[in-house]
């Protein structure tokens, strides 16, 4: 479920503290074996990653991690070398298998975490490029040392971690995870054109085609400085869970970067090269952009976007035309990424909003039809309805924006004071509503089915208008326990949302013109 501030400022701290574990080591690996710099910040670049999508991984992930990482961390280090001998060449490596990352989704929870960490190292070599790239001297055993500077990482992170645990300051690291979905697999969605396809071979597609593009774009306009726009495609394209999603990073991205390119104008002046304390300064934006991520994007990249400006000014680039470039590239990045996840096989965020709020309401009737004496399946099915309402909260964050504005933008041109229309992010508001009457329903051991057969009735109105599909209208039921009351009128504000299909065809007057806006 959601962290709490102070949760989160303890997670930030974790993940510091193996960030600086993992640099110290790289800084004596690097001494004692007299290796190039890029080394140790690419030390700290997986680290930082690594600890920050490990957070809630169980022991078989882990296990996947330290087999996946360091093998992916060589083969990045060889694209690498291959992009500094043939660009060309080195540039469609890199986007193939960064996609390829993305495509494996399809095989489930453990394949998308494994091809999560797979990308990582493939970004990680786009920060040691320009002042910090690796010169040819150095490529002796290069590919080696970085396998090496991988598994260093992956365990000082998973130290870190156990102790935080054991130290009750994170959560223990699990023996195993449920994996199970929410609701079974289903086959691939039929249609037509793009509709055929997977959302994870839609998804590496765009990824694909934007860091082509962003490749492209950055050597002819930035070929000093092309990763800019490369990371930035990256960023909008990665874990997009939809069209508005990519938009709503891409405008957070240009926006926390144009406040973080002004920030660092008057604070990288203040070190020259080569100063311990802008390293310092460096390690303490990490923390406070580890912390302000869940709080909103435009935060994390406003602080990523000054690390970057201080570790450039590390290395003696530090004037504000170079500033004033890297927020264009990441304006003509961000561009790009959102234009290939709304232009190439793209996913509407109206279908996303609908797979994921039936999800919900499938696991909810499995609540309400709970039989007596099913106290524990109940809180197996109470665990998978929070899960479903964590997938809905993931995507909710540019609705609710989108909502905000369109409401503030409309509220001067009212004639009268009226009922906002229904928003996709109203729904998602009532699918979390009923989190807490599925928490009280769980822990009550009263039986639930007989008296909630009505409202069993409007989740499956409900689920049948969210498919398009004919069936009857939601109406209000009149029940006893208060908690499936409570349910009941989450699923009167759903319906508001999905009005019934017409014919069968989900010709629905008041929704055709919202959803085709998504």
């Amino acid at each position: 479920m959601t962290k709490t501030v102070p949760e989160e400022l303890r997670d930030s701290l974790v993940i510091t503290a193996a960030v600086l574990a993992s640099y110290g080591s790289a800084l004596l690996l690097e001494d004692a074996a007299h290796l190039h710099v890029d080394i140790v910040i690419q030390s700290v670049a997986l680290a930082w990653v690594l600890a920050w999508t490990q957070r809630d991984a169980d022991r078989v992930d882990w296990a996947i991690g330290f087999l996946v990482l360091p093998a992916v961390a060589m083969a990045a280090a060889g694209t690498d070398e291959l992009m500094s001998d043939a660009a060309a060449a080195g540039d469609v490596v890199f986007a193939v298998a960064v996609a390829f990352s993305i495509w494996i989704r399809r095989f489930g929870p453990r394949a998308t975490r494994a091809g999560t960490l797979a990308a990582l190292p493939f970004v990680a070599t786009l920060v040691v490029q320009g002042p910090i790239g690796l010169p040819a001297s150095a490529r002796d055993g290069h590919v080696l040392w970085m396998g090496l500077v991988a598994l260093i990482a992956a365990c000082w992170v998973l130290l870190v971690h156990v102790a935080a645990g054991c130290a009750g300051l994170a959560e223990p690291v699990p023996r195993r995870r449920s994996t199970a979905p929410v609701v079974p697999q289903q086959r691939a969605p039929a249609g037509k054109g793009w509709a055929r396809l997977l959302p994870s071979t839609r998804m590496a597609l765009q990824m694909g085609l934007a860091l082509g593009a962003a490749f492209l774009v950055g050597h002819l306009a930035y070929p000093d400085h092309w990763t800019w726009a490369v990371l930035t495609a990256f960023i909008v394209c990665s874990g997009a869970r939809g069209r508005g999603d990519a938009l709503y990073k891409g405008a957070m991205r240009t926006f926390g970067a144009a406040f973080g390119t002004v920030a660092a104008t008057g604070i990288v002046g203040l070190f020259g090269p080569q100063d311990p304390w802008a390293v310092v300064l460096l390690f303490a934006v990490l923390a406070l952009a580890t912390w302000l991520r869940p709080l909103n994007y435009a935060y994390w990249a406003a602080c990523v976007t000054a690390a970057f400006s201080l570790l450039y000014g590390y290395f003696g680039e530090s004037d504000a035309g170079i500033l004033r470039q890297r927020l264009e590239a990441i304006v003509v990045g961000a561009a790009i990424g959102i234009a290939a996840s709304w232009l190439i096989a793209p996913v509407r965020t109206v279908d996303v909003v609908r797979r994921r709020v039936a999800d919900a309401l499938a696991v909810l009737a499995d609540v309400l039809g709970t039989q007596a004496g099913q106290t524990d399946e109940l809180g197996c099915r109470r665990a998978r309805f929070d899960r479903a309402v964590e997938l809905l909260v993931e995507i909710a964050r540019p609705l609710q924006t989108q909502r905000a504005l369109a409401r503030r933008i409309r509220k001067p041109f009212a004639g009268r004071v009226r009922k906002p229309s229904p928003h996709l992010a109203d729904a998602i508001d009532a699918v979390r509503a009923c989190a807490d009457p599925v928490r009280t329903l769980s822990e009550n051991t009263e039986p639930i089915a007989d008296a909630a057969a009505p409202v069993l009735a409007n989740v499956t109105a409900v689920r049948l208008a969210i498919g398009r599909l004919p069936g009857p209208a939601y109406q209000p039921a009149t029940v006893q326990i208060r908690a499936v009351r409570e349910i009941d009128a989450a699923l009167g504000r759903i319906a508001q949302v999905f009005p019934p299909a017409v014919n069968g065809y989900g010709a629905e007057v008041a929704g055709s013109r919202r959803e085709r806006e998504q």
